[in-house]
């Protein structure tokens, strides 16, 4: 993809869902600047995140998170 603010956008984008994807399984806060340093890594040095570019907040995405997971009340567990 050329440089440019369409490819900033969708890093920005791929940054935070790998973010997101950090805080689903694990709870904890994850640091933004070792999103950035995987992002580079997995990329091999190719998509890397404009240094103005701030991801989502960690309190704001495990709210999301919590509003998808499936509830445990009323279940039974055997």
């Amino acid at each position: 993809m050329e440089e440019g603010p369409i490819k900033e956008k969708m890093v920005e984008k791929i940054a935070n869902f790998m973010k997101l994807s950090y805080l689903t399984w694990n709870r904890d806060s994850v640091d933004d600047h070792q999103i950035v340093e995987q992002l580079r890594i997995l990329s091999d040095g190719q998509l890397k995140l404009s240094e103005n570019i701030q991801l989502e907040n960690t309190n704001d995405m495990l709210a999301k998170i919590a509003r998808f997971a499936p509830s445990q009340k009323g279940k039974n567990k055997n």
